[in-house]
């Protein structure tokens, strides 16, 4: 069966927000927070801004919009538009990374945004169970890590996507993530793995954000571990304030979301089935 891809209306107005309320890239040559230069030929470039959640981004699209589609193609956009190319998708599950997996590897989708972007390429890695294994006493870094993080970003057409799970990677404080008793690489000269992570300047993106609320473990871990330069949030629900007693949604900005596909407007559009319920008659 051949899949055919389409950029529809809904999802370019999604894409245009994310762009028009991305920071600005600092064209200053100078190190970010952590002492990485901004001109690091393993990091993306240095945002404005860079670790202040006010400047983080919320997208919400109700389920079947194409969540997955919007983020895919925002990676491909902010890589023409400003350069960066290394990206963390982070999944609250196993079987929400198989999907996002076979969609950002599938040949349909490569086809399709080659229409747009005919010279780049958008490479997958990964993060598995049991990647970390231990040799004379001491970690090796995976296959996959090592290659996301020491692949330079002088290539402008190759896209460099680190896809994982938080369960048993971000919950937990024993996670290989933050061991370091790793051989320490030649060309980061991190100490963990999150450390690695971390010096690329990551562009984060959560899927399913009411799962990794803010105040939970994996939610803390990511941000202390990786500080991320950028995190956008794609969810159809997004977690409420802890302890609100009025129910008060937990957005990055007081405004709202950059985008908001709620289940009312994408029914009212006709991007989501409806329900008929249909009583039989029945003959006695």
């Amino acid at each position: 069966m051949r899949i055919n891809l389409e950029e529809l209306q809904h999802q370019r107005e999604a894409l245009d927000n994310i762009i028009h309320n991305f920071p600005l890239l600092d064209d200053v040559n100078s190190q970010d927070k952590n002492g990485i230069s901004a001109k690091s030929i393993y990091a993306n470039p240095l945002i404005q801004y860079a670790g202040q959640e006010g400047a983080f981004l919320d997208v919400k699209m109700e389920t079947g919009t194409g969540k997955t589609y919007v983020y895919t193609r925002m990676m491909y956009e902010l890589n023409a538009e400003y350069g960066l190319s290394k990206f963390v998708v982070v999944v609250p599950s196993l079987a929400i990374k198989e999907g996002a997996k076979n969609f950002l590897t599938s040949d349909y989708a490569r086809q399709h945004f080659s229409q747009f972007f005919p010279n780049k390429q958008l490479r997958v890695y990964q993060i598995l169970a049991g990647d970390f294994a231990k040799k004379k006493g001491r970690y090796q870094m995976s296959t996959d890590l090592e290659q996301f993080t020491s692949a330079m970003t002088n290539d402008k057409n190759t896209i460099h996507v680190l896809l994982m799970s938080d369960k048993g990677f971000l919950d937990k404080a024993t996670s290989a993530l933050f061991k370091d008793n790793y051989d320490v690489s030649l060309i980061t000269s991190a100490r963990t793995p999150a450390e690695a992570i971390m010096m690329t300047r990551p562009v984060v993106i959560i899927d399913e954000p009411h799962r990794l609320k803010r105040d939970g473990k994996s939610y803390t871990n990511l941000l202390n571990h990786f500080k991320p330069e950028m995190i956008v949030r794609f969810g159809a629900t997004f977690p409420e304030k802890p302890k609100s007693k009025t129910h008060e949604i937990d957005y990055y900005c007081s405004a709202g979301p950059v985008y908001d596909l709620d289940a009312v407007r994408a029914f009212n559009q006709a991007l989501v089935k409806g329900v008929e319920t249909v009583y039989p008659t029945l003959t006695i």
